[in-house]
């Protein structure tokens, strides 16, 4: 091996060149995301596959930043199976004349065929979960391949006690359900630092107020988007006061 190749910089830089091509089964508004649920054998993944030494660069790459939790299902196969689903899990469907050739599809729904075993957890945790430095997830109804409910419960059921994403900072959370919100735990980590979040009702943001204290002991930067309702000045009340105790 050139001696070059050892220099983790710039083992970075190419893995940076080759994720370029295998961003698809990351991006759930790619264009054939929905006809290729299974990660594709892309040039980063052949890559790392080739030696150790370029293992622990693309992992970095691949999993530094998340703009879906959908790449988390993958990391538990075989216990985790994708299913093209017709309907969106009680979702309002708001884009009835778009005439995408995925449009039979509105999501891939991903659930635990069989509990993990404390292996995969261990697992995950090694080699995947600790990468994770950033996170977004969007439950918006126009988006093909959303995440199901059922996976988020079955996440946060499952998974053993523990951050899930140990060396997570960043997080952006966008709910269009409202019932979803118990499942943002599995965001909240002693890591996190900042969050920018769009929930359904006030009740939530408060709700929220409450489990930052206790998951997020150092979350520092809050971006509250409003969409569906104003905020109340008990709601702003009760966030000023957690941030600043």
């Amino acid at each position: 091996m050139h001696h070059c190749l050892q220099i983790y910089e710039i083992l970075e830089m190419i893995s940076g060149e080759l994720y370029d091509e295998a961003e698809v089964w990351q991006n759930p508004e790619a264009e054939d995301a929905i006809k290729r649920p299974i990660m594709p054998h892309n040039p980063l993944l052949a890559w790392a596959l080739t030696c150790r030494t370029f293992t622990e660069p693309a992992l970095d790459i691949l999993w530094r930043s998340l703009q879906s939790p959908y790449p988390i299902g993958f990391a538990f196969q075989p216990n985790v199976q994708p299913v093209l689903c017709g309907s969106n899990d009680g979702a309002d469907n708001e884009d009835e004349d778009t005439n995408s050739e995925a449009d039979e599809y509105d999501y891939i729904l991903l659930g635990f065929s069989t509990t993990p075993s404390p292996a995969a957890w261990d697992r995950f945790r090694s080699y995947y979960g600790r990468q994770v430095r950033a996170i977004e997830f969007w439950d918006c109804p126009l988006w093909k391949c959303m995440v199901s409910p059922r996976f988020l419960a079955e996440l946060t059921a499952y998974r053993p006690p523990g951050d899930l994403f140990p060396n997570l900072r960043e997080a952006r959370w966008f709910e269009h359900r409202k019932e979803l919100f118990p499942h943002i735990t599995l965001f909240l980590t002693t890591t996190l630092t900042s969050i920018t979040i769009s929930f359904k009702s006030n009740t939530n943001v408060i709700r929220f107020c409450d489990l930052i204290r206790v998951f997020a002991p150092a979350l520092k930067h809050v971006v509250i988007e409003y969409y569906s309702f104003r905020p109340t000045p008990a709601m702003q009340v009760a966030l000023t006061r957690t941030l600043s105790s």
